[in-house]
């Protein structure tokens, strides 16, 4: 029973996991690359003031959180950092979460103020950045430029750790629970992702073991669809069955 509740909560992660890799793939794509996409576009190659970005509603329910008091295991297996580096993942997800928030509201305050500015101008007036900066207040500016300027520069790079730690987390989870059925989910990296390596390897006899499993699975399944007969399926091979 502790196996299956340590199976339980491994797939729980890779789970919260894959929802935060498809949050944050299209907070990333619609907000800043096509957003700066469409700015490019419209004004010759110019790249976007930081106030060009609009603001993004993050559609996340803050209940989905990693189960940290149910991933313990994961310290007796072969990459006992996988922990850490998931609560590191984890900081940085809530972080990026918070300043998209964030920004979010400083950018409605920005427009507010830039319309209230707009409304006293005479119309056919140049506007430049630098003159919507001293007139909406500075202060709210930089705000503003430094939430987006912490946005662009770490949302990539949270994306390629979730979809490595995913990654990392899924394949640890087939190698120490052989038998069971580990959720498995493949991302397709972005272009701008760059995976790197896994931390630690498993051992070679898990790779075997692994291998073995997998093979006897197809054989019973191949058997299955050849077979006619009306009996009861073969009871399928459970990781709480036996040891690893």
């Amino acid at each position: 029973m502790e196996r299956r509740a340590d199976l339980a909560a491994g797939n729980e992660a890779v789970f919260v996991l894959s929802q935060y890799f498809t949050l944050f793939t299209n907070l990333h794509q619609q907000a800043y690359i096509d957003r700066a996409a469409l700015v490019r576009k419209n004004n010759f190659g110019r790249e976007p003031h930081y106030t060009e970005y609009i603001g993004t509603a993050v559609g996340w329910n803050s209940t989905l959180r990693l189960p940290f008091d149910r991933l313990g295991f994961l310290l007796q297996t072969y990459d006992p950092n996988l922990l850490g580096r998931l609560a590191v993942l984890d900081r940085s997800i809530i972080s990026l979460l918070d300043a998209q928030q964030t920004r979010n509201r400083q950018h409605e305050n920005f427009q507010r103020r830039l319309a209230e500015f707009e409304s006293h101008m005479a119309e056919g007036t140049i506007i430049t950045f630098e003159i919507v900066e001293t007139h909406v207040g500075r202060d709210l500016a930089l705000q503003l430029e430094q939430l987006t300027k912490f946005i662009l520069k770490n949302l990539p790079d949270c994306l390629k750790k979730i979809s490595r730690l995913t990654g990392d987390l899924t394949a640890l989870l087939s190698y120490e629970f052989p038998f069971g059925r580990p959720i498995e989910i493949n991302f397709k990296p972005a272009k701008f992702i760059d995976v790197d390596a896994a931390s630690s390897p498993p051992p070679t006899w898990r790779k075997l073991l692994r291998w073995l499993v997998r093979l006897l699975r197809r054989r019973r399944r191949a058997r299955a669809s050849a077979s006619t007969a009306a009996g009861a399926p073969d009871a399928p091979i459970d990781d709480a069955a036996g040891p690893d």
